[in-house]
């Protein structure tokens, strides 16, 4: 089993090396589309920077006020 310092370090590392938003963009490239939607805890300002200026991609806030404020962002590419 795990330990939880070594799961804690790794969930970091995935989330800051964005290896988390690429398989989600390789697996909606392998279905013919060209966007996800991601839930704000799996990315931050950092991260969302490093897409647009190094990447290329476009990542747009989303927010939806039904039953309560709800915020995510869609990541596309073109």
């Amino acid at each position: 089993m795990i330990s939880s310092s070594d799961a804690f370090n790794a969930t970091n590392t995935t989330k800051s090396s964005l290896s988390y938003i690429n398989d989600l963009v390789t697996g909606a490239t392998a279905q013919g589309l060209n966007f996800v939607i991601v839930r704000p805890e799996f990315l931050d300002e950092s991260m969302i920077n490093d897409l647009i200026n190094n990447y290329g991609y476009s990542v747009k806030r989303r927010h939806n006020d039904f039953m309560g404020e709800y915020e995510d962002y869609k990541i596309e590419w073109f």
